[in-house]
């Protein structure tokens, strides 16, 4: 909350920004802000339309769940790339078919995990507009814009496999209260914990714990 009540939250949360999504249905996947929603000026419950990389058949929201926060996992910064891509390459350069590697969703701020260096040029309402009409029972391919999107999405996966550097709410952010600096500090212990962390009693550990402390600081640094 405090990110997001500051100037530079704002700037940083803003058409372009790519981000790291995580709820029910996408789990460390990029994806890229194409616009912002304001309601009566309230910074908590913005909502995020984001163009976000999926794997081909996961592109729609499962209207069952009515969580949409991620599901509890070890801490792990490895980036989603599709399985089902289809890579070719030509001239030195990788060009890749993004039909149905891509979807556009709406987002809250809890499903915003991670905030990256990273901005795109992208073209917000040709995007939209063309995986709106897309959606029709029709087979047209994706237009220029956001296959160009979609591509840079993917070639950022790729090129971090292991995650890419974030934004700090300290050093990025200049937020210097005392309860901001505490916060950031333990997440970066727990976060360097769970990282190497290994249970010899239990070899599906993570699947078993849920490790909300990490959860909690997390959310009351961003959100």
């Amino acid at each position: 909350q405090a990110i997001l009540e500051s100037v530079n939250g704002l700037k940083a949360l803003s058409v372009g920004r790519v981000i790291v999504v995580n709820n029910r249905q996408h789990l460390n996947a990029l994806g890229v802000i194409l616009q912002v929603g304001v309601v009566s000026n309230d910074a908590v419950n913005r909502t995020f339309t984001a163009l976000i990389i999926c794997e081909k058949g996961n592109e729609e929201v499962d209207q069952k769940g009515e969580d949409s926060t991620a599901l509890p996992h070890l801490y792990n910064t490895a980036l989603f790339v599709p399985e089902g891509r289809a890579l070719q390459a030509h001239n030195s350069k990788i060009t890749f078919y993004a039909n149905s590697l891509h979807t556009v969703q709406k987002l809250k701020l809890q499903e915003i995990s991670a905030i990256t260096v990273k901005t795109l040029k992208v073209i917000p309402e040709r995007i939209i507009d063309n995986y709106n009409k897309r959606l029709q029972p029709r087979d047209d391919p994706p237009g220029q814009a956001i296959s160009t999107a979609t591509q840079e999405l993917l070639r950022l996966a790729e090129a971090n496999p292991g995650g890419m550097a974030t934004l700090d709410p300290v050093n990025d952010f200049q937020l210097k209260s005392v309860d901001v600096v505490e916060g950031s500090m333990r997440l970066r212990v727990l976060q360097d914990s769970l990282r190497d962390f290994n249970c010899i009693h239990s070899p599906t550990f993570a699947e078993q714990v849920h490790f909300r402390g990490c959860l909690i600081i997390l959310h009351s640094l961003y959100f």
